[in-house]
């Protein structure tokens, strides 16, 4: 990481339906606004690929498995 480099994380990929639900104010152009404990079950979490938590990846696998 370069200093001055940007570091960001999308809470869908680590956290579950536990998590409050708050509104996000960091003003990037394709966020989501209101950041949710059930984001992950979103589509779009797959586009993260390898950086989704172990965790997360086997609770939408088995909600998908459903």
């Amino acid at each position: 990481i370069a200093p001055g480099e940007e570091i960001t994380l999308d809470y869908a990929t680590f956290h579950n339906e536990i998590m409050e639900e708050f509104v996000c104010t960091c003003g990037a152009p394709d966020c989501r606004g209101i950041i949710r404990g059930i984001d992950y079950r979103e589509p779009f979490v797959e586009r993260y690929g390898e950086h989704i938590s172990d965790y997360v990846r086997a609770k939408r696998q088995h909600l998908f498995a459903l």
